[in-house]
């Protein structure tokens, strides 16, 4: 995708916002004057067109999305009536064309020493819906000359699912969402931001987090009664079956490479069940289990409260493999190979003959959400002193920031997803956020 760019043109003088693959662009100083008192500005705006798949490997976070609608802007750099101005940009709307879409708004403006410009890009029109991206800039507007400035456009959180109780997602091999809402499952619809439900018909209990199986299908462990599979058809539900699991609670249900489910009972046993609800048990016997993972060569890497990390190979060999400083919350498979541990402040990666080399995060990784990205880097959402929010680590080791947010949360139910749209979801606090890349 190229890069999203935001354009501010003004009559007399030129502002130019761009947010290229790092948000930002080269400035040109400003140069003030204030002979005149008002002008005319053209704002233009670049709407990207949609990415091709959720899975497409050059995806950046781009912070104008192809969902945005319309804009507001405000501050006192505009000549109206309470300093702000609303403007649709749809294909279809005054003033926009071509493919990707351009869109010129006019507005007046004025000229002065310190002028501020704020910028919203909404996902529906008339500056409702989601708010996609946000940017502000104060600068000196000059008469006759040519000023060149730069907006940055900042990502946003939104509340995806409109106060519907989230406790756990999973993304289907077509991008379909699936979100537990607390007694049942549903599928959404990040277009519209609607939940259909899935078997109305069927009582599930109180499900678990939900895990894609090797078949194709949703599973879930459900406490009250054992694991409970949902058949997919593309993005639609259908027939459900129950499996008990009389061994107890299972939990971390995971999808193996042999074909069948995996997981842990309460006394650290480890069973799998094949798709057609055989179940085999006492496979392995894990102590202090924590947190597993689907590893590179097919093996499950199982890390534990102590720090331990070991493997454990689908015919239920365990093989000690390394120890860390400290116990990981989650464990993820890399795009380079490598397993990636998050524990506090610190990501781990282990390569898989055991060598270990630490990282430090910015943010600390204190809930088990993190995930490999589409873009090749690892995602992962923080709940710490400094708040909520998102940084991504590369291959490389480096984490970076890409936002905190502001809306309170009271708790991360420890699932992250990426959607159909290719950005980025998470539960926290009950509901179903939105980090839109």
């Amino acid at each position: 995708m190229k890069p999203a760019s935001l354009f501010v043109v003004a009559l007399l003088g030129l502002l130019t916002a761009c947010s290229g693959a790092n948000g930002t662009a080269a400035v040109a100083p400003p140069r003030p004057s204030t002979n005149e008192a008002t002008s005319t500005a053209t704002f233009r705006i670049t709407i990207p067109t949609p990415p091709p798949s959720v899975s497409s490997s050059t995806r950046k976070p781009q912070y104008v999305s192809y969902r945005v609608e319309s804009l507001q802007i405000s501050g006192t750099g505009l000549d109206a009536p309470n300093n702000s101005v609303t403007a649709n940009v749809t294909p279809t709307s005054p003033g926009c064309s071509g493919t990707p879409s351009v869109c010129a708004v006019q507005i007046p403006t004025n000229i002065g020493l310190s002028e501020s410009f704020s910028i919203t890009a909404y996902a529906s029109t008339g500056g409702t819906g989601s708010v996609l991206s946000t940017g502000k800039v104060t600068t000196s507007i000059a008469s006759g000359l040519t000023n060149t400035i730069t907006v940055a456009l900042n990502p946003v959180q939104t509340l995806a699912t409109g106060g519907t109780f989230a406790t756990s997602i999973a993304t289907a091999p077509n991008g379909t969402l699936f979100v537990n809402t607390g007694s049942a499952i549903a599928n959404y619809d990040p277009a519209t931001g609607t939940f259909t439900a899935c078997n109305s018909s069927v009582t599930i209990g109180s499900p678990d987090r939900l895990v894609i199986g090797p078949d194709g299908n949703l599973w879930v462990p459900v406490s009250s009664t054992g694991i409970e599979k949902i058949a997919l058809s593309g993005s639609a539900c259908g027939a459900s079956a129950t499996y008990t699991a009389s061994i107890g609670v299972p939990s971390s249900l995971i999808s193996g490479s042999d074909g069948n489910l995996w997981f842990v009972e309460s006394s650290g046993n480890v069973d799998k069940m094949t798709p057609s609800g055989t179940l085999t048990t006492a496979i392995a016997t894990i102590a202090h289990f924590g947190t597993w993972a689907l590893g590179p060569s097919g093996n499950l890497w199982i890390a534990t409260t102590t720090g331990a990390i070991s493997t454990l190979t689908t015919s239920g060999t365990l093989t000690a493999l390394a120890t860390l400083p400290a116990p990981p919350v989650q464990l993820v498979l890399g795009s380079d190979g490598n397993m990636w541990a998050f524990a506090g402040t610190t990501v781990s990666k282990i390569t898989p003959t055991g060598t270990v080399t630490n990282y430090t995060l910015t943010l600390p990784e204190t809930y088990p959400a993190a995930a490999l990205g589409p873009d090749g880097n690892i995602w992962y959402f923080s709940f710490s002193a400094l708040g909520w929010g998102v940084e991504n680590v590369t291959p490389a080791g480096t984490s970076t920031i890409l936002s905190n947010f502001s809306q309170s949360v009271t708790y991360g139910g420890g699932n992250i997803a990426f959607g159909s749209d290719g950005n980025l979801y998470f539960d926290g606090g009950p509901n179903l956020y939105e980090f839109v890349r």
